[in-house]
């Protein structure tokens, strides 16, 4: 994925970088309008799956240029191979399927099948025009338009994967022979070439081969490459799960199955933080398995077969929210951090997950990763409807994360690969699992304290150790959604706009806060789990048998931050409906006077801050156009920080310190686009303390009457997590 600069500003451009001519073909398009699918709560049926398909063809529709036998890209006339090739996937399956619908274009696919062996895209050039580390011949190019565009190890693969269905539904479609023997010919080129045979992988990403080797066996009756470089691949991937391959390099994976993206760098490079987008698109080799079986590969070693299981345990707890979209964490930061193409393309390792069973170490894995890419494809429609622009496609850049904005060309891509996804479930035969909303989960990297938490109530996560690679993380929580995936809290904010508990001297001047990310991976273990289904992880043990994570009542976490003036303990309890967190501020100095506050973060500027006295009375402490407020601590029942997407019910749990309940407010971040104010509970002021502390209950709210309701329920009796020397 490393590249020169001009190359991935030709990728980043759609093709267009150094292709003036092309880039002058611009075309005005009149926005479609679009009518959402309605989807019911998953599972999903075959009914609800070519729904979603078909509502987004009309758009697509509007893209095709019949006289270059293409669909055009963005607000140009330039095809690119991305968008074609997806396009052709979702037109074979729906004639493979006998589907009558919007997707059916049995012409388009004739044409696009046949146009995509044409060159361009196919490609024989012996020399690229630019460097170009991931230049091979032969192969595809990333447009439609010159064999001069870039070329990349993600394209081969899934232009082979279209043609290989429009070759299975090639009697359908009617496919001239002279289109089923190009079909057969590119797609076994392609594979027996030199980039994508073993021993060659691009980084450990080996389902880009896997896959080839799959569709080449399809279409050509040859199994060779399936049989022996697919078992080849799989068994070099599983054997450096634990140890690094390269004399200066690292594992496939961390001690806890976290994704290295950079096997040939040191495990604290930024890029191997970990990955769960990478993570979920290597684990698609899986689904080619049983084939490669039946193909005649030998099974690969039990002792490998123990390690994916367990990785792939790990990517469905620890990477997937009962949302449906990632619980997002990457090395690859702002250059893949909620990036909508990413996670449409991390959707197909719930495909392979979902229907692979021979790789669950549970045996409701499969109808959990089922339910998780379900809830995917309706976060996606509830994301498109939202659009601000009208254009009735989800936004590019996902959560107003636009620090690399991408432009329409891959909004569309977003999309097209959706819209395929949810052709290949049935293709893949999901419709016919049984698919279940999955308990609440757990999942503990305990080498850089990440703790992912899922339930269908909320979703949060704890990143202790950062190494650099992304601008939040700590012992606090690092963002807070609600169970449909709205943001509740933040999506990753950094103090003011975090949660965590602020220190300040007598100047004003801070001198601790308790979510700052450790660069690098400490000597004790970041975060330590006083309590899970399993016993306490004071310091887990490197790539066990089964991965520390999974279904869940109670998971306690307890991390420290300290400076020379104090030392902070966070002690978070995690239940599937509610949060509690207990704070203990320690001073280790005696000389001056000292501020703490314990801060809560909102979402969006026209976010709303309201206390609930006990008294009953409601104050409103921030609200735009409003002048803040504060409040005694003492006098408050709970807190309603109501932000522009969601919101979240802050209960305290006994009597605060005495202090102020007052407002801050936070500047724009990279990692918080749209930060509210921020509710600061003040439990000491400039004073001379031993030791104070705050404790409270945290759970997200859509409304004020729900949040009343919330409340209710959280201000039940204290829990105190057990005291452990």
């Amino acid at each position: 994925m490393l590249r020169s600069a001009q190359v991935t500003a030709g990728l980043a451009a759609g093709g267009l970088a150094g292709l003036p001519d092309l880039a002058r073909a611009r075309i005005d398009r009149d926005v479609v309008a679009l009518s959402p699918p309605g989807l019911v709560r998953p599972p999903f049926q075959r009914d609800e799956y070519w729904r979603f398909a078909d509502w987004l063809q009309p758009y697509f529709d509007a893209l095709w240029i019949p006289d270059k036998r293409l669909y055009g890209s963005g607000n140009s006339s330039v095809g690119r191979i991305y968008h074609n090739s997806l396009l052709l996937t979702t037109h074979a399956i729906a004639a493979l399927e006998g589907h009558d619908g919007a997707t059916r274009n049995d012409d388009r696919a004739r044409i696009l099948a046949h146009r995509l062996c044409e060159s361009p895209p196919w490609s024989e050039l012996t020399q690229p025009a630019v460097p170009d580390p991931q230049f091979h011949n032969p192969g595809w190019v990333e447009s439609l338009g010159t064999r001069d565009a870039a070329m990349d190890k993600s394209i081969d693969p899934k232009v082979a994967e279209a043609l290989t269905y429009a070759w299975r539904a090639r009697d359908v479609l009617d496919l001239p022979q002279e289109t089923i023997d190009l079909i057969a010919d590119r797609i076994s080129r392609c594979a027996h070439g030199p980039f994508f045979r073993y021993p060659s992988v691009r980084l450990n990403q080996i389902n880009w081969n896997c896959e080839l080797y799959a569709h080449s066996s399809t279409v050509t009756g040859d199994t060779e490459l399936l049989r022996l470089d697919y078992r080849e691949q799989v068994e070099r991937f599983s054997e450096g799960i634990r140890r690094k391959l390269t004399p200066r390099g690292s594992p496939n994976l961390g001690p806890g199955y976290r994704f290295h993206y950079l096997p040939g760098a040191r495990p604290w490079h930024p890029y191997n933080l970990d990955s769960a987008e990478y993570a979920s698109e290597t684990c698609h080799f899986i689904i080619h398995y049983e084939a490669a079986l039946r193909a005649g590969m030998q099974p690969i070693a039990p002792q490998y077969m123990t390690l994916l299981r367990a990785w792939i345990e790990h990517i469905v707890y620890g990477y997937w929210t009962h949302g449906g979209y990632l619980n997002w964490d990457t090395g690859y930061g702002f250059k893949r951090w909620h990036a909508g193409r990413t996670w449409a393309l991390a959707q197909q390792g719930l495909l392979a997950i979902a229907t692979s069973p021979r790789f669950h170490n549970v045996s409701d894995l499969g109808g959990w990763a089922k339910y998780l890419f379900d809830r995917g494809l309706q976060l996606f429609e509830r994301l498109s409807v939202a659009a601000p622009d009208g254009r009735g496609i989800a936004p590019a850049n996902l959560y107003d994360v636009e620090v690399q904005p991408l432009g329409l060309s891959i909004r569309e891509m977003f999309a097209a690969r959706m819209q395929a996804n949810a052709a290949r479930a049935i293709a893949l035969g999901l419709d016919q699992l049984r698919g279940e909303e999955p308990p609440p989960l757990y999942s503990f990297d305990g080498d850089i304290g990440r703790l992912a938490i899922t339930t269908p109530a909320y979703n949060t996560a704890v990143l202790a150790v950062n190494q650099h690679a992304v601008p939040y993380g700590g012992i606090e929580l690092a963002r807070l959604y609600d169970g449909d995936q709205h943001v509740a809290s933040s999506v990753g904010g950094r103090p003011l706009a975090s949660f965590g508990v602020l220190v300040r001297d007598g100047s004003a001047k801070e001198v601790l806060f308790s979510q700052r990310g450790h660069a690098e991976v400490p000597k004790r273990p970041p975060l330590e789990l006083l309590a899970t289904p399993h016993g306490p992880v004071h310091r887990a043990k490197p790539y066990p048998r089964r991965p520390y994570g999974g279904p869940f009542q109670t998971i306690v976490a307890r991390g420290t931050s300290h400076s020379a003036e104090a030392a902070i303990q966070t002690v978070h309890r995690f239940s599937p409906s509610y949060i509690e967190t207990h704070w203990r501020i320690t001073r280790r100095k005696r000389r001056g006077r000292l501020t703490v506050d314990v801060l809560f973060p909102s979402w969006g500027r026209k976010a709303k801050i309201e206390a609930v006295l006990i008294d009953g009375r409601r104050v409103t402490l921030a609200q735009r156009g409003i002048s803040p407020r504060v409040v005694r601590a003492r006098d408050v029942a709970y807190y309603y920080l109501a932000g522009e997407d969601s919101g979240y019910v802050v209960v305290p749990i006994g009597t605060p310190a005495g202090g102020l309940a007052h407002v801050l407010r936070p500047k724009r971040q990279s990692s918080a686009p749209r930060p509210g104010p921020t509710l600061a509970v003040q439990i000491v002021r400039q004073g001379r303390f031993h030791r104070t502390g705050l404790a409270a209950r945290i759970a997200p709210a859509a409304s004020t009457d729900e949040a009343t309701d919330v409340a209710r329920r959280l201000r039940g009796p204290s829990r105190r997590p057990k005291r452990h020397r």
